[in-house]
């Protein structure tokens, strides 16, 4: 089974930092420009961030082993 696209977006490689705290390097900074499924929970939530919905046209951190 191949895995479902969920969302597009843009991933900003070279960025060390989000919100001025710094990324894990297992971690990217992105972010969502169009939601294909919106109650899906980010894999990495915050208390603002916690579905994709919520990521839309935002800065979140994502695991970039599933981007």
């Amino acid at each position: 089974m191949l895995p479902q696209v969920l969302a597009i977006g843009k991933v900003y490689q070279e960025a060390t930092t989000l919100h001025n705290v710094l990324l894990s390097p297992d971690a990217a900074k992105v972010t969502v420009k169009r939601v294909r499924v919106g109650d899906v929970r980010v894999p990495l939530p915050s208390d603002e961030v916690t579905t994709l919905v919520h990521a839309f046209h935002t800065f979140i951190d994502w695991p970039r082993q599933i981007i």
